[in-house]
């Protein structure tokens, strides 16, 4: 909570980035400049995305359906 207060979605973290599904789809891309906060659609039952930056990748874990 103390974090989200302090974010929004004017705030530039990257030059650019892409977000993949757990297959490996691109589900959104953010060429010139990477929002602090982020906006997207994953396919239903999907566990997990992945967040590329700079050419590194960032796995993150969510949390079970049933908590959305």
């Amino acid at each position: 909570e103390l974090v989200s207060g302090l974010v929004d979605n004017t705030m530039t973290v990257a030059s650019g980035g892409a977000v993949y599904d757990e297959d490996g789809a691109v589900v959104a891309r953010y060429e010139k400049r990477l929002p602090a906060v982020l906006d997207f659609k994953l396919p239903r039952g999907h566990q997990r995305f992945t967040l590329e930056i700079e050419g590194r990748r960032y796995t993150q874990v969510l949390p079970a359906e049933e908590h959305h």
